[in-house]
């Protein structure tokens, strides 16, 4: 699976070309070799098709789709699929990306790439952590709706809690050392302080809580004042006791039961989700209470006309549209609209503005969500809750 993030989404609708493509397809995660390519391959002819249409050459269409074409040789590629593939060809550039969300076929030639598709990766898309504890390892992901990344920790938390309750447990009179010296990190840390030498008893769970909490305190250093939720996965005497050292302000009441090592991130994303999506549903609700409070003092707006610049100024909080509305039209880089419902087959002039919108807003930061039109307020196409 491959990330696409904020910034290369407002690239790519920003990107110009004299004939650009977008090619979108549903794929296989577990990597179909026979029907993927062949599905590829078909739309690599659409493509054709589409590309003589804009007047361009034999040779020319040729090379164009050169890229895209060497794929169907590409065996590797096709086992490490995800949901959906979306590639972005233009005469200089081009981008390919797997993504964890289905597309339905389609080849698009315009003079700007059509991004409208991938905007459900970014909407409703609220941001959460899977803290997943085992006496083997720690694993912290950090996901969306839609997608789910490993993050990094080795260098901030200790070793394994089975190693340190192995070694902890040797036979009266074996002489421990600990082998940490200088720059040995957190993990050296955490030695030192538990193993207090040869002969004493054992409390198992003060160990546990001890290795526990300095596992907690790495975590806390990687987020660094995150105040995204964090579900727990493990078994119920881990999670317990973690929650019992545990400084994190932000962990859900429910978690993940069971070993994590046997459960893949992926199960592990789509049972998190399940947990944190009410959260973000009651996050989606107070964002349409304030707008409700503060509609009508110069805080919030229902036009596409004042949303536009205000998106691209950054100064939008929350944006609420209905991902089936389309406004044709121009704009200026200061967001001035001028309305233009002017058919825009051939790759013309005007845009969906709606996807400017939208794109412009998430480029800086602000909430995105697609809702159903009876929860916009006012019954109008759009509603934006200004930062200031």
């Amino acid at each position: 699976m491959d990330l696409i993030s904020r910034n290369e989404l407002h690239e790519l609708m920003e990107d110009r070309g004299k004939t650009s493509l977008s090619l979108y397809m549903p794929t296989h995660r577990t990597g179909d070799l026979q029907q993927d390519p062949i599905r590829l391959k078909n739309l690599i002819r659409e493509a054709e098709e589409k590309l003589k249409q804009q007047q361009l050459d034999e040779e020319s269409i040729k090379k164009f789709l050169r890229p895209i074409r060497d794929l169907l040789e590409h065996g590797t590629i096709w086992q490490y699929m995800s949901d959906g593939l979306a590639i972005f060809r233009t005469e200089d550039r081009f981008h390919l990306y797997r993504l964890p969300i289905s597309f339905t076929e389609n080849v698009i030639v315009k003079n700007r790439f059509y991004i409208k598709p991938l905007l459900p990766i970014f909407t409703n898309n609220g941001h959460f952590y899977v803290l997943a504890v085992s006496q083997k390892e720690i694993r912290l992901l950090k996901g969306t709706r839609h997608t789910v990344n490993e993050l990094d920790i080795h260098e901030s938390i200790p070793e394994s809690l089975s190693q340190i309750l192995k070694e902890k447990q040797m036979p009266e009179g074996f002489q421990f050392h600990t082998g940490a010296g200088a720059g040995a990190g957190r993990a050296g840390q955490v030695r030192a302080a538990i193993f207090h030498g040869h002969g004493d008893e054992i409390d198992q769970k003060d160990q546990i809580r001890k290795y526990l909490r300095e596992v907690d305190h790495g975590i806390v250093d990687i987020i660094k004042g995150g105040q995204l939720p964090m579900v727990l996965a493990g078994v119920e005497e881990l999670r317990v006791l973690y929650k019992q050292v545990n400084s994190y302000p932000h962990v859900m009441d429910v978690g993940i039961n069971g070993n994590p090592d046997r459960i893949p991130n992926e199960e592990l994303h789509s049972r998190a989700w399940e947990i944190v999506e009410p959260y973000f549903t009651a996050e989606m609700d107070r964002d349409l209470e304030r707008f409700n409070e503060l509609h009508g003092i110069g805080r919030t707006t229902v036009s596409i006309e004042e949303a536009l610049p205000a998106a691209i100024q950054g100064r939008i909080e929350s944006l609420f549209f209905n991902p089936d509305e389309h406004i044709r039209g121009r704009y200026d880089e200061h967001g001035n609209v001028t309305f233009d419902s002017t058919p825009d087959e051939t790759g013309g002039k005007t845009v969906d503005l709606m996807d400017t919108l939208v794109v412009k807003a998430l480029s800086n930061g602000s909430t995105v969500y697609a809702v159903d039109p009876e929860a916009i307020p006012d019954g109008s196409q759009l509603a934006a809750l200004y930062r200031f």
